[in-house]
C-alpha cells in the first residue's frame, strides 16, 4: 500500500514517473481489487473507485504538507501552533462583537497593538493559504514535471514563510 506513496514527493532525477492524480487513481484500483478480490465485476465500480482516489488524494495532501525538511517543518509547525493561538485570540474577539462592539473593539486593539507581529500573523494566514492552493493543486497535476515544480514551490513558500 505504501508503494504508491513512496513516490509522492520525488524531485529532480527521483522524478515519479506518474503525476499524483496518476497515483491516486492507481492506489484507488488497487484498493478497490485488494478489498473485493473473489467479486471482480466490483471492481470498475465508480463509487467505490471514487472513495479511494478521496482517500488517495488525502494521504498525498498529508504526505505533501510535510515536505521541506525536518529543520523546516520543525520551525513552521511551531510558528504554526504560535499563529494558532494568536488566530484562536482574534476568533474569539471576533465572535465577542456579536454581543458586545466596544469590549471586542478594545480586544482586537489590544492584539494589533504590536504592529510588526501583527502584520507577521497576517502575512502567516495568506502563506497558509497559498500553501493550501499548492496543495491542492499538487494533487490535480497531470504531469511529474509540473508536480515536482509545485513541490519546490511548497518547500520555498514554507521557507519564506520563516
Amino acid at each position: 500500500e505504501k508503494i504508491y506513496f513512496d513516490e509522492v514527493g520525488l524531485r529532480g532525477d527521483e522524478v515519479s514517473k506518474y503525476s499524483p492524480q496518476q497515483l491516486a487513481e492507481r492506489y484507488a484500483r488497487y484498493k478497490v481489487k485488494r478489498g473485493r478480490f473473489v467479486t471482480p465485476w466490483t471492481w470498475d465500480d465508480p463509487e467505490r473507485i471514487g472513495k479511494q482516489t478521496q482517500k488517495a488524494e488525502t494521504l498525498i495532501k498529508e504526505r505533501i504538507k510535510k515536505l521541506g525538511g525536518a529543520e523546516v517543518n520543525e520551525a513552521y509547525n511551531a510558528l504554526a501552533e504560535e499563529m494558532k493561538a494568536f488566530d484562536d485570540k482574534v476568533k474569539a474577539a471576533e465572535a465577542l462583537a456579536k454581543t458586545d462592539y466596544l469590549k471586542a473593539a478594545d480586544q482586537l486593539s489590544k492584539l494589533q497593538s504590536d504592529k510588526d507581529y501583527y502584520k507577521r500573523y497576517l502575512d502567516f494566514k495568506a502563506a497558509e493559504k497559498k500553501l493550501d492552493m499548492l496543495v491542492k493543486q499538487y494533487v490535480g497535476t497531470a504531469t511529474p514535471e509540473a508536480a515536482a515544480n509545485i513541490v519546490e514551490e511548497i518547500i520555498n513558500t514554507k521557507k519564506s514563510v520563516l
